[in-house]
């Protein structure tokens, strides 16, 4: 019986690890969900407190505790590699693989029984998440990518120069179509994208037919 009961209290502890770990997941998801990113709130939640359970379940095994908890990490890799993308000139996901990975670390620490510095882990990739994207650090440091394509003319190459405060265009790809010159080309700038301001742009000018932000 005192066998029995020594082995129920140590599974309640490790349930707790896991939940804990579970509540500083949700609270990573809970700010990458409101910037829409490509992992939210269940799968933050998810990794944190599966990543626990394993660290809890390798602990068991007091001969070999690494052995199970070791497979963990290839695992979240595959997992993070799943939410990168690359599309129209830029990388999207990077972030939130690295937000996924380090959750994961949190929950083997929670898992491991170190509350506090699985806490504390939370707080710090929150606080940098907020702070950076708030562009505390260095305002002008932060840049958008966009991508337009126009039917070209000097007129109109120009309002772009002058709208995005550029001397040149980042990338550029022209192609003929139905006799006209169509121009593909990415721009980098300082300026407000958000979609009020794009869709302005577009309809400035007949000739531009397609303006997008690329970045995260």
């Amino acid at each position: 019986m005192e066998y029995i009961s020594q082995n129920f209290n140590n599974e309640l502890t490790y349930l707790m690890r896991v939940i804990v770990a579970g509540i500083c997941g949700l609270a990573v998801g809970i700010e990458r969900t409101k910037r829409q990113k490509e992992a939210g709130l269940r799968t933050h939640f998810i990794v944190a407190a599966s990543s626990a359970l394993i660290m809890c379940l390798s602990l068991s095994f007091p001969d070999d505790p690494a052995r199970i908890a070791a497979q963990i990490i290839p695992g979240i890799g595959f997992i993070g590699a799943g939410v990168i993308m690359f599309r129209r000139e830029a990388v999207h996901g990077l972030t939130t693989a690295a937000g996924i990975f380090t959750i994961a670390a949190v929950g083997m620490t929670i898992g491991s029984g170190m509350y506090i510095l699985g806490f504390g882990g939370t707080v710090v990739v929150i606080c940098c998440q907020w702070l950076l994207h708030a562009h505390f650090i260095n305002k002008k440091a932060r840049f958008h990518l966009v991508l337009i394509k126009f039917f070209y003319s000097e007129e109109t190459e120009i309002l772009l120069k002058q709208y995005f405060e550029i001397r040149e265009f980042e990338r550029f790809k022209a192609t003929e179509k139905e006799g006209k010159l169509v121009i593909e080309t990415v721009v980098r700038t300082h300026n407000e994208c958000g979609p009020t301001s794009l869709t302005q742009v577009l309809l400035s000018n007949s000739d531009i037919f397609h303006i997008e932000r690329l970045e995260d």
